[in-house]
């Protein structure tokens, strides 16, 4: 990495001022953290990769109010997986979504908190993992998805190289202490969203796919 840390500390400062005020998760956490539910954590972010929120979100909605826990979605499952898998068809790469919901028909209730376990699951890669253990457990993660990837790229001049994100998901750990993680990705995805929208309309979206993951 060609650029100082110094330099990527002035740039989250920077965001920390340009968004005060804006609720993110460490501060979301301490509000609603004991109600999450890690299943519902593992369907959204799991389902979510390449997708956008205002596609996503009805599509979350309504698999999660048809299977609302682990145990009803396995029942389904064995009983007829293709109505299950009918309805994210709208959200796409149909192999990827069949991979997750096995993931969580195999794990049920006893999903790991960690990136190393989550990850022997076909399906879950990396950054859904790291999803996964920042908004369903609360411990430090770096998910920083495609947004964060593409601006930390370009304050490092990597632009040309498309560094990948585990990459510089590494790097930024070695700058930024792990309780900042969550601040950090969110933060930068906040900053990559608010240039086709605007903060306060990304903020709202936001607020639509965390109450999925609270239990009901």
């Amino acid at each position: 990495m060609t650029t100082e840390p110094n330099s990527l500390h002035r740039e989250i400062e920077r965001l920390r001022r340009l968004y005060q005020g804006f609720p993110l998760e460490p501060v979301i956490w301490i509000r609603d953290g004991q109600k999450r539910s890690p299943y519902r954590t593992l369907i959204v972010m799991g389902l979510s990769t390449r997708v956008s929120d205002s596609v996503g979100l009805n599509v979350w909605k309504r698999f999660l109010c048809q299977y609302p826990s682990p145990d009803i979605l396995r029942q389904e499952w064995r009983r007829d997986c293709q109505s299950v898998l009918e309805i994210l068809r709208s959200l796409g790469r149909p192999d990827q979504r069949k991979k997750i919901i096995e993931a969580a028909v195999k794990l049920g209730t006893k999903i790991p908190s960690q990136v190393s376990q989550l990850i022997r699951y076909p399906g879950i890669g990396k950054t859904i993992a790291e999803k996964i253990v920042g908004y369903g457990f609360g411990k430090p993660a770096l998910p920083l998805d495609t947004h964060g990837c593409k601006i930390i790229a370009r304050l490092c001049g990597l632009t040309a190289q498309r560094p990948k994100a585990e990459y510089l998901r590494e790097k930024l750990r070695d700058i930024f202490d792990p309780p900042e993680w969550m601040e950090v990705h969110e933060l930068l995805r906040l900053h990559g969203q608010s240039s086709s929208s605007t903060p306060e309309q990304v903020i709202n979206s936001w607020e639509k796919w965390r109450k999925l993951l609270i239990e009901d």
